[in-house]
């Protein structure tokens, strides 16, 4: 009985013993399993490598989980591991310096990523730039004008009417008016803004349309107004070459305006005017008239003679003989003349006196298409091989004839060498 008491105690003891094992084993699987074998009392432990393969997963001390060293191999008759052993994972589970696998520290823990702070962005600071009146001109009418107001800021926004209040002045009478601009809420500051009142218009009306010459009229404006103003010009926008013409007194409403373009199309408009002091204040331009009748195309520069003499064999056959006429309808041999260059903007006089001075001369030996071919009372257009096209009485208009060397007085070079 007390043998069999004894043994229960050593069993007992073995057995703890191989939990303990076991629990370490779990704890630390790169060690190995510890074999205890019994020798009467003393339990000698004993190193056994597994045969086989055991696989755990550990945790860091940063809770990753890390794989378990890998051990393969076989037990000997002596106890001796064979085969080989893979202890990579004993070295990064613990080494003598403290460093992790990653080697992010030597304290064995991963160091937190930093943060980059955003960099704070301000928002753009916007101040009014640009102002815009719906109307910088108005016609006296007795009430006041008040033109609408468009702010744009220095970011190109349209800045809304609540941000700002207008307050007029003068803006009733004929003169300098104002309105100011006064910004509140997110905007500041103020700005005065100028536009004029004038006195009340006219309407032109269309005279006579002659080739040098055009005549302009207009209703009778006498209240508030000191005078009137005439604007002519060969741009339908009147963007260049205008010319003016002031009259003074309400009491003439016509003006015939000459020393035009030859053939030219112009554009008049009329404007009444107020004197207050020593500055001229004006209406609005009137309705736009249009003087064309005598009109020709516009063929660009002459550069070359040759473009003038293709352009004359153009109308050869199309144009009748008129004397003293200058355009389409008819034309006499310097009207022909005149009308043929005018389309290149060039102006010859109808005269032929004058005509015999234009320009340089040449001999006729040395002739080229497109110069003037002069006698004692007519003129022609050299188009080359001893021809020009001239306008004649007997030949019923524009054609093509020989040139007369026994009555040739000149020959004039009007483009080019």
């Amino acid at each position: 009985m007390s043998n069999n008491r004894k043994n229960n105690r050593n069993y007992n003891r073995a057995l703890s013993l191989i939990l303990a094992a076991l629990m370490v084993l779990t704890a630390f699987p790169a060690v190995g399993i510890s074999a205890f074998a019994l020798d009467g009392e003393d339990v000698v432990a004993e190193n056994v490598t597994q045969t086989g393969t055991v696989e755990n997963d550990t945790q860091d001390e940063t809770g990753t989980n890390t794989p378990a060293d890998t051990v393969q191999g076989q037990t000997g008759k002596d106890g001796q591991t064979s085969g080989t052993t893979d202890t990579s994972g004993q070295e990064n589970a613990q080494n003598e310096t403290g460093t992790d696998q990653t080697g992010t520290g030597n304290s064995g823990q991963s160091e937190e990523p930093q943060t980059q702070e955003e960099p704070v962005v301000e928002a753009p600071v916007y101040v009014p730039q640009t102002f815009k009146l719906s109307k910088s001109l108005y016609e006296y009418t007795g009430s006041a004008c008040k033109p609408g107001v468009t702010v744009i800021d220095s970011g190109g926004n349209v800045i809304a009417g609540s941000m700002y209040t207008l307050t007029y002045s003068n803006n009733v009478k004929i003169g300098k008016a104002s309105v100011k601009v006064t910004f509140r809420g997110d905007y500041s500051g103020t700005k005065v803004l100028n536009f004029t009142i004038g006195p009340k218009g006219t309407t032109a009306v269309k005279g006579a349309d002659k080739a040098s010459k055009f005549t302009i009229k207009w209703k009778k404006q006498t209240a508030n107004t000191t005078g009137y103003q005439i604007q002519y010009s060969t741009s339908k926008t009147f963007a260049s070459g205008n010319k003016y013409v002031t009259i003074s007194g309400t009491k003439k409403t016509s003006r015939t305006i000459t020393k035009l373009l030859p053939l030219s199309a112009y554009y008049v408009r009329v404007r009444t005017y107020k004197t207050i002091g020593k500055t001229n204040y004006y209406s609005p331009w009137s309705n736009t008239i249009t003087y064309n009748k005598y009109a020709v195309p516009n063929m660009g520069k002459l550069t070359n003679g040759d473009q003038l003499a293709v352009l004359a064999k153009r109308y050869v056959g199309k144009i009748r003989y008129k004397w003293g006429g200058r355009t389409f309808a008819g034309v006499s041999c310097l009207g022909f003349a005149r009308l043929m260059a005018a389309m290149y903007s060039v102006n010859l006089p109808m005269s032929h006196k004058l005509i015999k001075k234009v320009g340089k001369a040449v001999s006729y030996a040395n002739a080229k298409p497109g110069d003037l071919i002069c006698y004692g009372s007519h003129v022609g257009i050299y188009i080359g091989n001893g021809k020009m096209v001239d306008s004649t009485r007997y030949r019923h208009g524009v054609s093509i004839r020989s040139v007369e060397l026994k009555k040739l007085k000149t020959v004039r070079r009007i483009v080019g060498n």
